[in-house]
């Protein structure tokens, strides 16, 4: 059991067209300060109108967190003043969010993890800030709003997690499942998911103690090492006597450190009350009815389609569906004609595994589901051994034709069972001592006879028929 309590809260930026609350462009990486308006830098008299597609976008998020949604949801304004918040106030919604009591369940090591959620409501971004040097030391600062206004889920847990690698795994698992909706890119090196993390360590009667909060955290090795550095510096406090003190603090990248920035605010130091330009947001179970039955599948459904249908098992299928890529590519090579099985093995061990080796992705190479469902076809003929079909792979990769590859190198199976009897009389010649051993009871060299003929055959044998054929041979002996 973790001493442990971790909650996070994720900003996940919407891919509407336009901002949440006025008609400029939501867009990423333009120039800074030209996607702006009177309503999203706060000017006297400009008034909000609710973006109906981001709001569409934040149900469907809702609804795949397995929320209960709230038919009334009213806006309210935040109140605090930043240089990047021009208005001096931030719409948000806040007693009655747009959904509470979800959860999101993921592959996580053998088995799943579940992360209940409190809420998720909708609000408006911040603009960004460009500090000179250390956020600490900076001397000065640029704004560029751009980013002001574009429309926000925010989702907050409980404090549920106990390590900092579920933590890792939630982040994962919640960037996946925005993907495969279509409701954002999930990119957060570009702002589009951003976390805050809340980490406390328990009392010695297995009470929760004072938390500590770590702000803007865009990446997932960020929020794994902040909360690693958080844990051991609150553990080393209270083993000295000393006390944790309620904060935010921020991580500081170079240095794998948390350091202060202000005391813990309080709900009340943001003054909420309700948006008096905006009426609240109201929808009804059939309009829920529609965008669900509407909406993509999230990775849980398809993994779960993959076991029912394909007899995957729930590791694979969770595997299979840890990216859209993946899944898609998956998909489309059964669409071809290529087993279920056989290619998730090769999709999730060989070619990932070859990945991995050479620093690769599947957008990097030229590999097609076609050109892999051919590779599996040619396994499950019997045509290639496995063995075989292993050292193609690089070939494969960069665009050939496994068929074409296989008959040059001369890898095409041998079904001339008379050719590997004479390939299994050389292998026993050869090997008198182990012949002896064999005889004088030591049976388990028959897998060493079956490893020197498969070698012996180039990879060109069916491991099956070699077995059999040495099985006989060695039981004539």
């Amino acid at each position: 059991m973790s001493d442990l309590v971790i909650g996070i809260e994720v900003h996940v930026q919407l891919l509407s067209a336009t901002k949440m609350f006025c008609g400029c462009k939501n867009s990423f990486g333009d120039e800074p300060n030209t996607n702006v308006c009177p309503v999203c830098l706060g000017l006297p008299g400009a008034l909000p109108v609710v973006n109906e597609k981001a709001t569409q976008m934040g149900l469907q998020l809702a609804l795949a967190l397995n929320c209960k949604i709230n038919e009334v949801a009213p806006y309210y304004r935040k109140n605090y003043f930043y240089p990047d918040l021009p208005k001096g106030y931030q719409i948000t919604q806040y007693a009655t969010p747009l959904g509470q009591k979800g959860f999101l369940e993921f592959p996580f090591g053998k088995g799943k993890k579940r992360v209940d959620i409190t809420r998720i409501h909708l609000e408006e971004d911040a603009g960004k800030m460009f500090h000179s040097g250390d956020i600490t030391k900076s001397s000065s600062s640029l704004v560029d709003y751009n980013r002001c206004g574009a429309p926000l889920a925010e989702i907050v847990t409980e404090p549920c997690i106990e390590t900092p690698e579920e933590a890792q795994a939630y982040l994962f698992a919640l960037r996946n499942l925005v993907r495969f909706i279509g409701i954002s890119t999930g990119n957060m090196e570009e702002g589009a998911l951003r976390c805050d993390v809340n980490v406390s360590v328990k009392n010695p009667d297995g009470s929760f103690g004072t938390k500590v909060e770590v702000k803007n955290l865009n990446s997932f090795r960020s929020a794994r090492r902040a909360l690693e550095f958080e844990a051991k510096r609150q553990r080393d406090l209270i083993a000295q006597g000393g006390q944790v003190t309620a904060e935010t603090r921020h991580f500081i990248e170079s240095t794998g450190e948390t350091a202060g920035m202000r005391s813990k605010e309080e709900l009340n130091d943001y003054r909420y009350f309700p948006e008096p330009d905006l009426p609240p947001m109201v929808t009804n179970t059939s309009q829920i009815e529609k965008i669900r039955q509407e909406m993509p599948k999230t990775p849980g459904q398809i993994a779960e389609k993959f076991e029912k249908e394909y007899g995957l098992s729930q590791y694979d299928a969770g595997v299979l569906t840890q990216d859209k890529e993946t899944t898609a590519f998956f998909e489309e090579c059964v669409k071809n004609g290529a087993s279920p099985k056989k290619t998730c093995s090769f999709l999730t061990v060989e070619i990932q595994g070859y990945f991995a080796k050479e620093g690769l992705s599947l957008g990097q190479t030229k590999l097609t589901p076609k050109l892999l469902s051919e590779l599996v076809k040619l396994v499950d003929s019997g045509q290639i051994t496995n063995q075989s079909a292993k050292t193609i792979i690089p070939d494969v990769v960069a665009g050939s034709s496994s068929e074409k590859v296989a008959k040059e190198r001369n890898l095409i199976v041998i079904e001339d069972e008379s050719a590997i009897i004479e390939l299994v009389k050389q292998v026993i010649e050869n090997n008198p001592k182990q012949v002896e051993q064999y005889k004088q009871g030591k049976t388990a060299l028959s897998g060493f006879f079956i490893g020197q003929v498969l070698k012996a055959s180039c990879g060109k044998a069916q491991a099956e028929t070699v077995k059999r054929l040495v099985e006989e041979a060695l039981s004539r002996l």
